[in-house]
């Protein structure tokens, strides 16, 4: 929160210094976001509470000084509990010149289109299970450094080098490297592909400056079709392989998490007054965790995943009603599988 006012600050500051506060380009005071109202019905057996309310809304500062210097802040505020607010993106822009920027401060790593995709083009009320999974964490999620982003033609490169930390407070000298790149070649297909290499201190030794690396991979492919004037089709696929994040054992054998998701579904024009689409969706996700085993042991059967179905329901280019079921599947005998549902609406502004 302290960031967000002083970068209020900062740049009103500037702004009224250079006389840039409404001319040559200044855009201080643009503000976009979303305020969500969920209701979940939990199927997990025995579960307290078996329901829940909860309402949560998002505001990002995105002030532009010039054609060089812009800046994003966002707040994202949970009424949850007592309340909380949590600032996210915290970062400055300057471009020195055409298609290059220099990003400081705290951002998203690009590792993993689950995550990075914006809440507010979101067609499940939930992100894919991986986002939650504690390896992710360590590759993909906000972290705070410095980018380098390219943009040529159809292509957009870009280069994170950040704390390694998620979120948190930095505690060591190890950084983490990410790349990420993402390709247009026509107006409905996206494909991108992204690399993060992670250190941290070994924990499997004494040694206090042991230290260890391991690596994540991601592809992914997004189609948006428009199969007629009034329908579009929707595809995503994303593969990831995340790189078991701890030193070396003499005698065990690591083996590191795959994620495989897949999503499709079409958005129909309506003619509604209310109702002006529909967004049927389907999605599926197969998890398979890191493991550390003694060498020659049997994998374990810990594979997991989820079967997402969603109807939503457009009134207008900003508010949506989303329906959405969560099938959860476990290859174990235990726990069983069971069904969430779930109800979203989101207005974006």
């Amino acid at each position: 929160m302290k960031i967000a006012l002083l970068l209020v600050t900062v740049f009103t500051v500037a702004a009224f210094a250079t006389g840039e506060f409404s001319t040559n380009g200044a855009e201080l005071w643009k503000f976009k976001g979303y305020g969500i109202f969920r209701f979940d019905i939990f199927g997990q057996e025995d579960i307290s509470p078996d329901m829940a309310f909860c309402t949560s809304a998002d505001v990002a500062w995105e002030p532009t000084l010039n054609d060089m210097l812009s800046a994003r802040a966002e707040l994202q505020m949970n009424a949850a509990g007592e309340g909380y607010a949590d600032l996210k993106d915290a970062y400055l822009n300057l471009a020195p010149v055409e298609d290059l920027t220099i990003r400081g401060g705290q951002f998203r790593r690009n590792i993993g289109w689950g995550e990075m995709e914006s809440t507010t083009a979101m067609l499940f009320p939930s992100r894919p299970l991986y986002t939650s999974y504690g390896l992710f964490g360590k590759y993909g999620k906000r972290d705070m450094g410095a980018m380098l982003i390219g943009t040529f033609d159809m292509v957009t490169l870009d280069l994170a080098y950040t704390n390694g930390v998620v979120e948190n407070a930095e505690n060591d000298s190890n950084k983490q490297f990410t790349i990420h790149g993402e390709a247009t070649p026509v107006d409905w297909v996206t494909i991108g592909l992204g690399m993060g290499v992670y250190a941290a201190d070994d924990s499997t030794t004494s040694e206090a400056d042991d230290t260890f690396s391991s690596t994540a991979f991601d592809a992914y492919g997004i189609i948006d079709y428009p199969i007629s004037e009034t329908a579009e089709l929707h595809f995503t696929g994303e593969y990831l392989m995340l790189g078991y994040a701890d030193g070396d054992i003499e005698g065990m054998e690591k083996t590191g998490a795959s994620v495989m998701t897949a999503a499709l579904g079409a958005t129909f024009d309506l003619e509604g007054a209310m109702i002006t689409g529909i967004t049927p969706m389907l999605r599926y996700e197969q998890i398979s965790p890191a493991t550390q085993l003694a060498e020659g042991a049997a994998d374990p059967e810990d594979n997991y995943g989820a079967v997402d179905g969603c109807v939503n329901l457009h009134m207008g280019s900003n508010n949506v009603l989303q329906l959405g079921l969560r099938n959860y599947m476990y290859e174990a005998d235990s726990p069983d599988g069971y069904t969430d549902v779930t109800v979203n609406w989101r207005m974006n502004f």
